[in-house]
């Protein structure tokens, strides 16, 4: 019959844990030590399994102590994760290169643990989900065979025994998901937060700020990683802008935003609600459609523009709702402010621009807005590539004819300004990807856009020069990493997201459904959920009972022995155990209840209602 060598399936189990923490690292850390864990791993392997021969214990661990004092300077209040998780990660290499006994495979199996936990606090993603149940179910069967081990190296198992140790094992983990699911919905959470600076979510360190320099906006919209999720209906494409930022103010080549001290209204018909979850930002916009006028679900500044900007730092995924008027405007209560006019001297009094300028001017301000759009949409070209520099907006005007969204907007702003017409930048983002199966848009940092508002007829309307691209325009269609997103925003809202708001919602749901009078219908269900879990967990007891039953009448023997004065050592078997008495007849049925033992626990045997009567019978008989 074939058999399993217990050392292997240890070292096995061993070496799989500890790539399941270098794995939910890996992202994480510098290529350099990925690349050391990777030829320390690989030399451990050698070691272990072909050379036999490790590397001196005392080398190894003044190794350890040298390389971990001099990374653990790099800690910073900027970044106190990161350093300390490549500490982890070179000490469990090194900790795979030593002869392992019993303390060395629960440090790798613990450090493994500790790598896990650091990868939650950098970015606990969908994929935390996958490397946890993974660690966890393996340090479960590895921490009951190096069990066995410990006591006998050299054991080695019938392959039938081996998967029947295997099956029981492995049902400890599956028996533990309904109460970790009632301790994780349970457990009381704090809106505190404690350790939130430790956490830098990845991709936080990309938004957008209070100041467009032209040619910023290339870099982000290179990016396709996800900027924010928006939960709500589907609407027409054309509508699909999202308000993050106004600026007003242009030295030549940068646009900032300055305080004014208008007082500003908005009018329309059509609301949308929209329930957004924002990847963390350092700078903390809040974006919304296109006009937002309310957020609520988080603590917020507000600026003129409808802008809102989120007072706490952006540590991790933030969740609210916005209310936004999509077929809005807004106008001035006091009148415009002067400085959605202003414009460096040296464009107002630049030949070529006042030339331009003059051409495009119409009848009166909506003509003239439409010659500057018809301008851009026939002359010009949109391009991520070879981006105006030196002179920017003259040479994007009168020479190159392309770029991206803030050289349109910038230059139809001074084309509007110098006809004297009010404008200001918003900056944002446009379109987005329609998931169909959630009810949601995935908009990403390359959907970042620029337009602009101008003040026509004593209203702001939006006018955007930019020309149309499938990247910024909405899209609708399902494929493999739109299923993905599907399950990423799900683990989002209902895992990553469930806080304390959440929970009181819960509770209150559930007070509210068993004190209704009227649906008697709840009572049933009630009663039928109580049976249920009065079901539940009579079968895990019964189950653990039947499980473990042979050690009771183990457990049971033991202290009848020793009631005749005999102890029992903690290393000792149970027939070097009984060979200590004296007592011939004891003796003999104690022989015997050990042989019964032994052919259930070693042999296979089932603890059938016969074997049990025999047990029994002789525990009687003691």
């Amino acid at each position: 019959m074939e058999k399993i060598r217990l050392e292997t399936v240890v070292f096995s189990l061993t070496y799989t844990i500890a790539l399941i923490g270098f794995l939910s690292v890996f992202s994480y850390v510098n290529i350099l030590f990925s690349a050391f864990y990777a030829v320390t791993f690989l030399l451990a392997i050698y070691l272990d399994y072909i050379k036999k021969h490790p590397i001196p214990r005392i080398l190894l661990n003044i190794l350890s102590v040298v390389i971990s004092g001099i990374l653990l300077f790099k800690v910073s209040l900027s970044d106190p994760i990161t350093p300390v998780i490549e500490v982890l990660l070179l000490l469990s290499g090194i900790k795979l290169l030593e002869k392992k006994k019993f303390r060395d495979f629960m440090q790798i199996y613990l450090i493994s643990m500790f790598l896990l936990a650091g990868s939650a606090l950098l970015n606990i993603g969908l994929s935390f989900l996958f490397y946890f149940a993974g660690l966890f179910f393996l340090m479960v069967l590895a921490t009951v065979f190096l069990t066995y081990y410990n006591e006998k190296p050299d054991m080695v198992l019938e392959k039938k025994v081996f998967i029947n140790l295997l099956l029981r094992v492995s049902l400890i983990p599956v028996i533990s998901i309904p109460f970790t699911i009632f301790i994780f919905l349970t457990l009381p959470r704090t809106d505190y937060p404690l350790f939130d600076f430790l956490n830098r979510e990845k991709g936080s360190s990309t938004g957008f700020t209070d100041s467009i320099t032209l040619g910023d906006v290339s870099e982000i919209q290179e990016d396709s990683s996800v900027a924010f999720r928006a939960k709500m209906e589907k609407i027409d494409s054309e509508k699909l802008y999202w308000r993050g930022a106004t600026l007003n103010f242009f030295n030549g080549k940068k646009w900032i935003w300055k305080k004014t001290k208008t007082e500003e209204v908005i009018k329309g018909k059509k609301i949308v609600y929209e329930t957004i979850i924002k990847e963390p930002s350092v700078n903390g916009y809040l974006f919304g459609l296109n006009i937002p006028v309310e957020i609520k679900g988080i603590n917020f500044s507000k600026k003129e523009g409808y802008i809102f900007i989120n007072k706490k730092p952006e540590f991790k995924r933030i969740s609210y709702r916005v209310v936004s008027y999509i077929d809005g405007y807004i106008e001035e209560k006091n009148g415009i402010n002067g400085i959605y006019l202003q414009l460096p001297e040296k464009i107002k009094t630049d030949n070529e621009l006042l030339t331009l300028a003059k051409r495009l001017k119409g009848k009166d301000d909506i003509e003239t807005v439409n010659n500057i759009l018809k301008f851009f949409n026939t002359e010009f070209r949109y391009s991520l590539k070879g981006l105006p520099e030196e002179n920017p907006l003259k040479d994007f005007l009168f020479k190159k004819k392309q770029g991206n969204c803030e050289f349109f907007a910038s230059a139809a702003a001074v084309l509007l300004r110098l006809n004297g017409i009010p404008c200001r930048l918003v900056v944002g983002y446009k379109g987005g990807v329609y998931n169909d199966l959630a009810k949601y848009y995935i908009v990403s940092k390359k959907n970042a856009h620029v337009w602009l508002e101008a003040f026509v007829n004593n209203r702001w309307i939006t006018i955007d020069p930019t020309p149309v691209l499938p990247s910024m325009a909405e899209e609708n269609s399902f494929s493999l990493s739109v299923l993905a997103d599907t399950i990423n925003y799900y683990w989002i809202s209902f895992v990553i997201n469930f806080d304390l708001k959440k929970q009181v919602s819960m509770v209150k749901q559930l007070k509210t459904s068993i004190q209704r009078p009227k649906l008697n219908i709840d009572k049933v269900y009630i009663v039928i959920f109580v049976i249920n879990v009065i079901i539940f967990f009579s079968g895990v007891f019964y189950f653990l009972y039947k499980k473990y039953e042979i050690y009771f009448y183990i457990k049971k023997f033991i202290k009848k022995i020793e009631k005749y004065g005999y102890t029992k050592g903690n290393k000792e078997g149970l027939k070097e155990f009984v060979d200590k008495i004296q007592n011939a007849k004891i003796k003999e049925f104690a022989l015997e209840f050990v042989n019964e033992i032994g052919e259930v626990v070693y042999g296979g045997k089932k603890l059938d209602n016969k074997k049990r009567k025999k047990l029994r019978l002789l525990m009687k008989k003691l």
